[in-house]
């Protein structure tokens, strides 16, 4: 297996592990009281942080830090929408095959993270699967007005069946 941790594109395992360490010396022993805290704005899921510190105090401003770099790496990533003053992977995609694209040096650790990835586990982890995903997405979405459309006038019927069949059980 190639080292993950040397070379250019480590930048990102370098930080991934530093954050998983970081996270370990929020739990260090001692007297400290367990906090938590959620975010819902990173990456369209629920991000949750627990950690032990002396005060709420302190665990806030351990918290605030690592949900300005998770609110970072959501725009820096996000394939679907545009930030003022960042060139994040949606603008890379759409300007990729017209010209030559400047490519922030976190995207590049990220792709050349996934590439490894992918190599040592024999293709079984793929980032480029993301594509595929969305045109599912698409897809399913756009059904769905129908799928409701054909539904909803059935429901009464379907409920009037359901219930003549559990009547004569």
């Amino acid at each position: 297996m190639k080292n993950l941790f040397r070379g250019k594109g480590s930048r990102l395992v370098r930080f991934i592990s530093c954050f998983v360490l970081f996270l370990f010396l929020l739990s260090a022993c001692g007297k400290k009281e367990r906090y938590q805290d959620q975010f819902t704005d990173v990456f369209n899921t629920a991000s949750m942080v627990i950690g032990y510190e002396r005060n709420e105090k302190e665990f806030q401003a351990k918290t605030e830090l690592i949900h300005e770099k998770l609110l970072y790496y959501h725009k820096l990533f996000d394939v679907y929408s545009d930030y003022p003053g960042i060139e994040n992977l949606k603008r890379v995609n759409e300007e990729a095959g017209q010209a030559p694209v400047k490519v922030d040096p976190d995207i590049m650790a990220l792709l050349k993270f996934g590439k490894g990835i992918y190599e040592s586990t024999d293709g079984k982890v793929n980032i480029a699967y993301g594509s595929v995903l969305s045109l599912w997405h698409d897809k399913r979405e756009a059904e769905l007005p129908i799928r409701k459309m054909l539904l909803f006038p059935m429901m009464p019927l379907c409920w009037k069946l359901h219930s003549t069949v559990i009547s004569r059980i």
